[in-house]
């Protein structure tokens, strides 16, 4: 033990791993599982096998649901990244543990706030529908990002559509009384409000497209920070050390 010990303090990834997979394989308390988590996080740059042993981790010693949504998330970038350094053996091993992992985090979903859900959701869109793994997460997050505009231009061409169908009252379904014409075009009504484009004119958002432009603005971009970033970070650093 004296000379793991060593070779984890001089920065031996393997090493933490080994030490690692000891203090899982013994764990009694918190104090355990914080030393394992640690030393797996450590190895994660040098060691790709350190992703799936502390997706291991959170999966047998964890019933927090932000763990779960990271050993899913750590399960696919190990695949990910076992393909792209040609370790098969790695590789298989992601897979063939992603369904159980995805199956918990799903289970997960109703003790997750909102913003957690919605990572959940997200994450689960880097596995097939039995749960096995894609090859690349970014096809992934650009796929979804189609699939985002999509649903946003069908949302505004029906809303057009039934604008144009829909027969000028004289009054606005809020107020009564005879109004202008034309005023409700530029006043909230029970179902959208209006806005501005780039080029000045005006548009109406139905409440449910004003939410979705909102959250693909705003919040959907931190969400996915966390999960891009650390990946980008990783696949350079690894890159930088082999070269």
């Amino acid at each position: 033990m004296e000379w793991l010990l060593k070779a984890v303090k001089k920065g031996h990834a393997l090493a933490s791993v080994a030490l690692g997979r000891i203090k899982r394989a013994a764990i009694a308390g918190s104090v355990d599982f914080q030393e394992a988590e640690d030393l797996f996080r450590i190895a994660l740059v040098d060691a790709n096998v350190a992703r799936l042993e502390l997706a291991e981790l959170y999966t047998l010693h964890s019933e927090a649901p932000q763990h779960r949504l990271d050993a899913a998330s750590l399960l696919q970038q190990c695949y990910e990244f076992a393909l792209e350094e040609d370790d098969k053996e790695l590789a298989e091993l992601c897979k063939l543990k992603s369904p159980a992992a995805v199956a918990e985090l799903v289970r997960a979903l109703p003790r997750m706030d909102t913003t957690m859900r919605k990572s959940a959701v997200f994450v689960t869109n880097f596995f097939t529908a039995n749960g096995q793994p894609h090859r690349r997460r970014s096809d992934q997050i650009e796929a979804f990002w189609v699939k985002a505009r999509a649903f946003t231009d069908i949302a505004q061409q029906a809303s057009a559509a039934n604008r144009t169908a829909a027969p000028a009252l004289p009054f606005s379904p809020e107020r009564s009384g005879p109004q202008t014409p034309g005023a409700n075009s530029q006043s909230k009504d029970a179902r959208g409000k209006t806005s501005f484009g780039a080029g000045g004119e005006a548009r109406t958002e139905t409440r449910t497209q004003r939410l979705l432009r909102m959250w693909l603005s705003k919040e959907a971009q931190s969400m996915l920070r966390p999960m891009i970033e650390p990946a980008r970070r990783d696949r350079s650093l690894r890159q930088r050390s082999a070269g």
